[in-house]
């Protein structure tokens, strides 16, 4: 706000995704603060989620939430890649 920046307190990151069904969930996962080369970074594991868009959103903690950045990328498998998790 007036060309000062502020690094929020908390931020999270919600991600709606599909499921194997075809049906969709949506989940929030907080994010790690870091420093000026990776400012914030979050982990997301994908076991069990199905192949399809998947659409996030990152917003900050309050007092009023603000949202920073969206977008969506493509969730797919690579058939040729051995199963590593059961």
């Amino acid at each position: 706000m007036n060309s000062n920046l502020i690094e929020p307190d908390f931020a999270y990151i919600n991600i709606d995704y599909p499921n194997p069904d075809g049906s969709r969930s949506q989940t929030n996962i907080p994010m790690i603060a870091g420093n000026l080369i990776i400012p914030w970074t979050a982990y997301w594991d994908t076991r069990g989620i199905g192949v399809g868009t998947v659409f996030w959103s990152i917003h900050t903690s309050g007092p009023i939430p603000v949202c920073v950045e969206d977008g969506n990328f493509v969730l797919t498998a690579n058939a040729a890649n051995e199963q590593t998790f059961s």
